[in-house]
């Protein structure tokens, strides 16, 4: 009898267990950053793995032993097989920086009537880092780059050309791009070098709050011999503070230093009237680009000045027609003259077309400051003659149709014989060949 009873009592409590509420929590996670005093959100999700609805009464939330999370009441009501995740906020413990600490977060729960205990508590182990600056070089807006190196004040682009009589200047900035505030003290400096030596005395950084920067405006280096330089700027070299980046402490610039030239320049312009800087034309029709006729003299005009303000000295002006050097004159200018070249006659062009350079100082006999302006050039396109044109006026018309008929017939004219073909014999061959040109002319009879 008495082991009946106990059998109905463990079989009551057994069937009670199986229709009873279960919650259980899983799934504890950290969102945020993991950092020394970070307020971040933990995360974690509730399941009633019982039979039944229940209620959840109670959520505790301690971080390496300081509860942090404290909550009782009726929180939320779940169905047999229902899930929901909650978080809160919870403060990280204080790490030293360049520190690491092993934290623990433990997430407790309770539930009305819950029978099992087991799954009401969870734990996760986050690891939590010392909040530490993080310091480089910065371009801000309006900055060419991070180094600026300038041949004046007042600018934060970076000069094209350094010669040896520019005086230099050098703008930078340093960002704070870390997890904490850089702190006050004065040990933390930043300094210039170039090609490894020092050109400026160590500077102190003023405390600079995470995204904040401190910018430095023409830091002057002074004029340098003409060479290569690499100017580099080193952040805390001392190691004065510990950072999150230790590698990007130093950015660099590198740039070269010219001989400063005289200021001479040779370069063509287009004078008053003229088409272009350099044209060719006919003496009878001044202008006139082409085309031109075999044996025909062509003009070629142009003009050259001097862009700088020092004289020149002696240079040798150059014409080639085709690749071959035809002529050849020598000159020289102050600074700012011009010169304009006219009617300089170009003859024996070969029929098609032809380039005609002007070179000026032909032989690099003086030094300027651009090579790349000292070559003109123009194309001209030279025509057979019209072989039908007998009496050579230009023009083809009736007149050179009775002019070779009257050579034909008399052995008299312009051409002194009618030998059109040139195979030493007046013949019906002529007469057919010239009036053939005559009435399907070549494409040079116009």
């Amino acid at each position: 009898m008495k082991l009946y009873l106990f059998a109905a009592i463990v079989g009551s409590f057994i069937t009670a267990q199986a229709s009873a509420q279960d919650l259980a929590v899983s799934n504890v996670s950290i969102v945020g950053d993991r950092l020394s005093g970070e307020v971040v959100q933990v995360s974690f999700r509730v399941t009633n793995v019982g039979a039944s609805s229940g209620q959840l009464r109670s959520v505790e939330v301690s971080v390496s032993n300081d509860l942090q999370v404290d909550e009782s009441g009726v929180i939320a009501s779940f169905s047999s097989g229902q899930s929901r995740t909650f978080t809160a906020p919870i403060t990280l413990p204080t790490v030293a920086p360049g520190s690491a600490l092993s934290s623990t977060v433990r997430v407790v729960i309770g539930g009305l009537n819950d029978f099992n205990f087991s799954n009401n508590t969870a734990t996760i182990f986050p690891t939590v880092f010392g909040r530490e600056p993080d310091l480089e070089c910065y371009a801000p807006p309006g900055f060419s780059g991070p180094l600026v190196v300038s041949t004046s004040t007042g600018t934060t682009t970076t000069s094209p050309v350094f010669t040896d009589a520019d005086p230099l200047f050098v703008d930078f900035a340093v960002i704070n791009t870390g997890d904490s505030m850089l702190p006050t003290g004065g040990g933390i400096q930043v300094q210039m070098f170039l090609n490894g030596a020092s050109v400026s005395a160590p500077t102190p950084l003023p405390p600079l709050a995470q995204g904040a920067f401190d910018d430095r405006f023409d830091v002057p280096l002074g004029t340098l011999p003409a060479g290569d330089y690499l100017l580099e700027l080193v952040i805390d070299a001392d190691d004065f503070v510990f950072e999150s980046d230790e590698g990007n402490n130093t950015c660099s610039f590198s740039f070269t230093v010219v001989p400063a030239a005289p200021s001479i320049d040779l370069g063509f312009f287009t004078a008053p009237g003229a088409p272009g800087p350099i044209f060719v034309s006919a003496q009878a029709a001044p202008g006139l680009r082409g085309p031109f006729t075999e044996g025909e003299v062509v003009f070629l005009s142009f003009a050259y000045r001097n862009l700088g303000a020092d004289p020149t000295g002696l240079f040798a002006v150059g014409i080639a027609v085709n690749g071959v050097p035809v002529a050849t004159f020598d000159d020289q200018l102050s600074g700012g003259a011009e010169r304009i070249i006219e009617d300089v006659e170009v003859t024996g062009l070969p029929v098609g077309d032809n380039l005609i350079q002007v070179f000026l100082d032909a032989f690099e006999e003086i030094d300027e400051f651009s090579e790349g302006n000292n070559v003109e050039s123009v194309f001209v396109t030279v025509d057979a003659p019209c072989p039908a044109d007998w009496n050579s006026d230009g023009t083809l018309n009736d007149q050179d149709f009775f002019d070779w008929a009257n050579d034909f017939f008399n052995g008299a004219g312009p051409q002194g014989d009618a030998d059109f073909n040139d195979d030493g014999n007046e013949n019906d061959q002529d007469w057919f060949d010239f009036t053939n040109a005559f009435f399907d002319p070549a494409p040079s009879c116009g």
